[in-house]
């Protein structure tokens, strides 16, 4: 039995390239000059001459045309007032009650549905904070 006294040599490892020297077979690309604006006005003009022959897409029309924004009014403010309560958007009940009090400040109907509102909503936020009994503390300096 014969003995091999020196060790095998082990594989060379390669060495890592410098990844800020590009090898010899890759070309530095440039990019291309890019008009933002033009992009914006060609686009537009596409998708408005799309819009005029109608084959846009229902999205396109989307982004093209603004909301129409306009005054809502209400025949009946209190009743409004009443309905939204009932459906639990204690938040709008309480913009039509202060909206009432403003024209009628002597609406005892109004008052007493604010403070309803403001009483639904006080409890809400403050299940979601937790009790108040406890005072927060800094538990990682």
């Amino acid at each position: 039995m014969t003995r091999r006294l020196s060790p095998a040599p082990l594989p060379r490892q390669p060495t890592p390239q410098n990844d800020d020297e590009p090898d010899s077979t890759e070309r530095p690309t440039v990019n291309p000059p890019f008009d933002v604006e033009a992009f914006a006005r060609a686009s537009d003009s596409k998708l408005r001459a799309a819009l005029a022959t109608g084959t846009a897409s229902r999205d396109a029309i989307d982004t093209v045309t603004a909301p129409e924004i306009t005054e809502h009014t209400f025949e009946d403010p209190a009743a409004e007032m009443r309905d939204r309560f009932a459906c639990g958007d204690y938040a709008g009940a309480l913009e039509l009650s202060e909206l009432v009090l403003m024209a009628d400040s002597g609406n005892v109907e109004a008052a007493e549905c604010g403070e309803d509102c403001r009483t639904k909503l006080e409890n809400a936020l403050s299940s979601r904070l937790g009790s108040a009994d406890r005072v927060p503390m800094v538990l990682v300096p």
